[in-house]
């Protein structure tokens, strides 16, 4: 969920940013983290356990990018 907040925040401030437009899709359902950039636009003291996150994508993807990066060191 700290992630998935993070990666909301970074959004919020710039939509643009290579790491938010790298990451935000990659790890999250892109509906996941609008929803939670919503929260933040209208209560910036939003509890973070407001959302859905697949556990199962994110640990599969968080394993293939570490291996990936693993094998490019």
């Amino acid at each position: 969920m700290a992630a998935l907040s993070n990666l909301a925040s970074i959004g919020l401030t710039d939509y643009c940013n290579p790491k938010f437009e790298y990451y935000a899709p990659l790890y999250f359902d892109f509906q996941a983290v609008r929803m939670r950039m919503r929260t933040m636009e209208v209560d910036e003291d939003a509890s973070p356990d407001k959302g859905k996150i697949n556990i199962k994508k994110f640990l599969q993807v968080f394993h293939l990018d570490l291996l990936e990066k693993m094998k490019q060191g």
